[in-house]
C-alpha cells in the first residue's frame, strides 16, 4: 500500500517564496496585504458617495416630473373650463342656439 501526503500549503508560504536576503520578500507582501486594504476601502467610500449623489439625482429628477405634471394638469383643467366657458353661453346642453340668439340675417 502506496500513501500519499498531500501537503496543504501555510499561511506564510508566501513569506517563504517571496523571501529573500534582508527581508525584502516580506515586506513587499506587507506593502502590497496594507495597499490591497487600504484601497478597497476607498473604493468602497467613494461608490457610497457615487451612490448617495446617484440617489439625490433621482429624487430631484422625479420632484420634477411630478411638478411638470402637476402644471400639464393644470393646464389641461383650466383648457377645459376655457372651452367650456366659450361655448356655454351660445349653446345649450343639445348643440342648439339658445332662443334669443341668432344666426346673422340670410342664414339658415
Amino acid at each position: 500500500m502506496v500513501r500519499v501526503r498531500v501537503r496543504r500549503p501555510s499561511r506564510w508560504s508566501a513569506f517563504r517564496r517571496h523571501s529573500k536576503p534582508g527581508g525584502e520578500g516580506i515586506i513587499a507582501w506587507i506593502a502590497q496585504t496594507f495597499l490591497q486594504l487600504v484601497l478597497l476601502s476607498i473604493i468602497i467610500v467613494g461608490q457610497n458617495i457615487a451612490a448617495a449623489s446617484s440617489d439625490k439625482r433621482a429624487e430631484n429628477t422625479f420632484k420634477d416630473a411630478e411638478a411638470i405634471l402637476s402644471e400639464a394638469m393644470e393646464i389641461q383643467k383650466s383648457t377645459c373650463r376655457l372651452r367650456r366657458g366659450a361655448d356655454g353661453p351660445l349653446k345649450d346642453g343639445h348643440g342648439q342656439l339658445p332662443a334669443g340668439v341668432g344666426l346673422p340675417m340670410g342664414t339658415t
